[in-house]
């Protein structure tokens, strides 16, 4: 005999689901794309406000850094990446970029601090070559953009950075960490410009025969 239940009532629910899920889906795709672009669009738009405008000034201490380091650079550099690492390099020159040429003026708060580091951070990984981030970080290192390494030979050591000895170049490795706490000549920064030292010594043996002679020697500074 027929049957009084055809089609079954769970067929039924399942086509109506099917038939109703459609739209949902291309609604929830181009929700989803609409989505995306105002994302992209945003990055985009921050991205241009905040970083591309001081991008000349980057290049500018980047230049200013690489030139004051031109006759130690093949001591600086490899003391600076067994004390930093190349990473830590980068993301500290961009740290004290944003710092220096935004922060300390205008200011913002916590959040706005750490978002913005991360955007000058992967900005300065597409916009700089490694030897330019080299420069950046010297030019700002310590302190602000303009002084670094430079104005910080200069107030440790009473002379140029290009005068300075290996020991006193590691000295002022071990001190961009924390000045505070491992200033050149204290006992900590002492300590901590002796393990730099045998750090790049030991990652590379032909770095230089002066860093061997002097890893041992401590700081003395003027006055």
């Amino acid at each position: 005999c027929a049957r009084s239940d055809w089609p079954p009532a769970a067929s039924i629910r399942t086509a109506l689901n099917v038939m109703t899920s459609m739209p949902m889906s291309r609604w929830a795709i181009r929700s989803a794309a609409l989505a995306a672009i105002g994302v992209v669009t945003s990055l985009g738009v921050w991205y241009a406000l905040s970083f591309l405008p001081h991008l000349g000034e980057i290049r500018a201490a980047s230049a200013r850094g690489n030139a004051a380091a031109s006759k130690v650079e093949k001591v600086l550099y490899p003391l600076a990446v067994a004390g930093e690492s190349n990473d830590r390099i980068r993301s500290w020159a961009a740290r004290q970029a944003y710092w220096s040429l935004v922060f300390e003026e205008s200011g913002t708060n916590m959040l706005g601090w750490h978002a913005n580091n991360l955007l000058w951070n992967v900005a300065v990984r597409v916009h700089l070559t490694e030897q330019e981030t080299f420069g950046l970080w010297v030019d700002c290192a310590i302190s602000r953009c303009g002084y670094g390494l430079t104005e910080a030979s200069r107030k440790y050591f009473g002379k140029e950075l290009s005068k300075l000895s290996t020991r006193e170049l590691a000295g002022l490795v071990a001190a961009v960490r924390s000045p505070a706490r491992y200033g050149p000549g204290s006992e900590r920064g002492e300590e901590r410009a002796t393990e730099i030292l045998e750090r790049a010594w030991s990652h590379n043996p032909a770095f230089n025969a002066d860093s061997q002679q002097r890893r041992f020697a401590p700081l003395l500074l003027p006055g």
